[in-house]
């Protein structure tokens, strides 16, 4: 069922990888585009946005995430996302959720 969302969402995290931010930004919005009900496109994209250094499209997509996943967890988004780029959304998170310092994210 969610194949072409969760492909898009890994294609997208290869373009990471390969410092393609800009191609990577565009295979997650094509996978959000797909279904409101993943989270792991709108987790790609917040990396994406994090490395283009776009803070508010990057808060966006982590609220986004956070409302298809509200228990997103520091291991599941650094195992995603690697500990420098997934820290930065950690504290996204952590500010979306209302929280600072050291919470149950980190």
């Amino acid at each position: 069922v969610y194949k072409r969302q969760v492909w898009g969402a890994f294609l997208a995290m290869a373009h990471l990888a390969r410092g393609e931010p800009d191609r990577a930004r565009a295979n997650a919005l094509t996978a959000c585009a797909e279904d409101d009900r993943l989270h792991l496109p709108r987790l790609a994209l917040a990396g994406a946005e994090v490395v283009l250094e776009d803070t508010d499209a990057a808060r966006r997509a982590v609220r986004e995430c956070l409302r298809v996943r509200p228990d997103l967890d520091r291991i599941e988004v650094e195992s995603m996302l690697g500990r420098r780029i997934g820290g930065v959304v950690l504290g996204l998170m952590d500010e979306a959720r209302g929280q600072t310092g050291d919470t149950a994210t980190r």
